[in-house]
């Protein structure tokens, strides 16, 4: 049924901070892909601009599928989608 009305459907950040995130590196993945804007980001580059976390880009692409399948299984979608080959 949400997959359904899921064009009717509009989150705030803050909702889907909340249902995703496990911590603050979290939080602060989402907020890199929020500015990285339509053309999206490459995991190496968040885990640059994250280096007080001390990632690297597996880790990125890690939390980054986490937080995915949890929103897919609450909501119907994603937090970050791939675009092109990158």
């Amino acid at each position: 049924m949400v997959r359904g009305l899921e064009h009717e459907f509009l989150f705030e950040q803050e909702y889907v901070e909340d249902v995703a995130c496990a911590d603050e590196v979290d939080q602060a993945i989402l907020e890199e892909l929020h500015f990285a804007g339509p053309y999206g980001i490459l995991p190496k580059d968040i885990a640059s601009r994250l280096k007080q976390y001390g990632l690297n880009p597996w880790n990125v692409t890690q939390r980054i599928r986490r937080m995915n399948k949890k929103l897919d299984r609450l909501i119907g979608q994603k937090a970050a989608e791939k675009v092109g080959k990158g």
